[in-house]
């Protein structure tokens, strides 16, 4: 019988018993896989070896082959893929939003585990990187999505790898040294109160798509707080409406999630006439309670039916249901109010909107050095 032992940080193999069947004149080896703690991981054998010798050859292999992957498990790094990385990666992120969770899955698998899935993650380099960032580019240079998603699929793919840094995988993050996209979107375009004017009228004769539409150009809430409304989120004595949660369709399923970011929880105060029309419209609704959605039977798909509709009808340029936000927030600009008061508004960082909406509040600074003017021709 004989024993051989390899260590290693977690595992201890030992082969035991080389025994001969006198029988069939063959031989039969006899090995187990032990933890440290001196459990049994794996017990097997091997028969049917011919000769003593060939027995003991496929020991050595068994050896060998064994210390090799011991040593590979106290180092995964050196063989660990990006696919087995981003795995382990997703079980520290269970904790996230379920929206981020299956757009992030979403992402990843289409963009970017087709390019670097079997790849050993040491071998992953920021040359690799920017051959994986060549192929969003056309023949003559362009990119073949925006600048903001080829901004967000790099992030993704930096974010995996600080992971693999955090974890002791990889000493350094290549993606950290490279980049490709933009992070701010091209200034969005917006609709002035005259424009707004002339949408509202042309869409007067769908009530409901009407006061959504109402509600988002003068609250600036975003469309997922504005779907997962409930009436009771409106206090009409004071006119405040709380926003605590917003509705995302996940897998085809409305569910209801806490909103974008802290902050986005907050109490918007409603202009009079807003509480007024809301106040009037939901009168209109059928044994309705305070637990009930403002906007029951309302889908972003005819959200967007009715902004097209509208839109044509009106003669306006074109925008998407967020510039709705956009055009609140610069409106706000316009009236003369800080940065930090509109951030508290519609929930986000006062240097966002500063990033965002810089144009609109260079026009302030034209009022602001005019109103300066007035000041001193009175000296």
């Amino acid at each position: 019988m004989t024993t051989d032992t390899i260590d290693s940080k977690y595992l201890q193999y030992t082969t035991v018993n080389i025994q001969k069947n006198e029988a069939k004149g063959t031989y039969s080896v006899k090995y187990r896989l032990k933890l440290k703690d001196g459990g049994i991981a794996k017990e097997s054998m091997k028969r049917g070896f011919k000769t003593l010798r060939e027995a003991k050859l496929f020991t050595e292999e068994l050896k060998r082959d064994h210390a090799e992957t011991l040593y590979k498990l106290d180092h995964p790094e050196l063989t660990m893929t990006f696919s087995e990385l981003y795995e382990k990666y997703k079980i520290s992120r269970l904790g996230d939003k379920p929206s981020t969770i299956i757009n992030r899955e979403s992402l990843i698998q289409s963009r970017v585990i087709p390019f670097f899935g079997e790849m050993q993650i040491k071998d992953i380099t920021q040359d690799t990187i920017s051959q994986w960032h060549a192929c969003f580019y056309d023949d003559d240079g362009q990119p073949i999505f925006k600048e903001t998603y080829l901004r967000s699929l790099h992030s993704r793919l930096s974010a995996i790898l600080n992971y693999a840094v955090r974890c002791g995988w990889l000493t350094k993050n290549p993606a950290s040294s490279c980049s490709i996209g933009v992070k701010n979107a091209e200034e969005r375009p917006v609709w002035t109160p005259e424009e707004y004017s002339l949408f509202r009228k042309a869409i007067a004769d769908d009530p409901v798509a009407f006061y959504a539409f109402e509600t988002l150009y003068f609250t600036g809430l975003r469309k997922g707080e504005l779907l997962a409304l409930n009436i009771g989120d409106i206090n009409f004595e004071t006119n405040v409406m709380s926003i605590t949660k917003s509705l995302q369709v996940l897998k085809g399923q409305e569910v209801i999630t806490s909103p974008k970011t802290k902050m986005s929880v907050r109490k918007v105060r409603l202009n009079q006439a807003l509480a007024d029309e809301l106040k009037e419209y939901i009168a209109t609704l059928e044994n309705h309670g305070p637990k009930d959605r403002l906007f029951p039977l309302l889908r972003k798909e005819h959200l967007r039916y009715t902004l097209m509709r509208g839109t044509e009808e009106a003669g306006l340029s074109p925008i998407t249901i967020h510039c709705f936000r956009h055009s609140h927030i610069t409106n706000l600009i316009a009236a003369g109010y800080s940065p930090a008061d509109i951030a508290k508004r519609v929930g986000h960082e006062s240097i966002y909107i500063t990033l965002h909406y810089s144009h609109a509040f260079k026009n302030v600074e034209g009022d602001i050095a005019d109103s300066l003017d007035r000041i001193m021709e009175g000296f």
